[in-house]
């Protein structure tokens, strides 16, 4: 259900709209990409991968969709829609990225929104 209708039905108002500003692209690639560094360095610390997002993260490089992708809904999540992020952290196992240090983000799931994976580490 949409945010708009859920509060139409939850207020019983007849017209609900929902003003969504822009998003820049780029300044988003680049939040997904300083989050998934952020959790990957809080779970695994340093010493267990070496960073490939650095230059990303200050602003010394621009080819941020180069290291984020969509994916599937991890299922583990669905059954809480309470979660406001979904993050977990693993290792891609097959394709060009097999081997690296890769994280799961999902912001506010519970509005539908997709899935990122985000490669934040080469193996060392």
């Amino acid at each position: 259900m949409g945010l708009a209708r859920g509060v139409a039905e939850e207020t019983g108002a007849e017209h609900v709209a929902v003003k969504v500003d822009s998003i820049n692209r780029e300044d988003f690639l680049r939040f997904l990409v300083k989050t998934a560094h952020a959790y990957a360095v809080f779970e695994k610390g340093l010493e267990a991968f070496r960073p490939i997002t650095t230059d990303l993260i200050l602003g010394r490089g621009d080819d941020l969709a180069h290291y984020i992708g969509g994916s599937p809904i991890n299922p583990e999540y669905e059954s809480n829609l309470a979660n406001m992020t979904e993050l977990a952290l693993g290792v891609v196992k097959d394709g060009p990225a097999a081997g690296y240090t890769a994280v799961y983000i999902r912001l506010y799931p519970m509005l539908g929104t997709p899935p990122h994976i985000v490669i934040v580490g080469e193996p060392l």
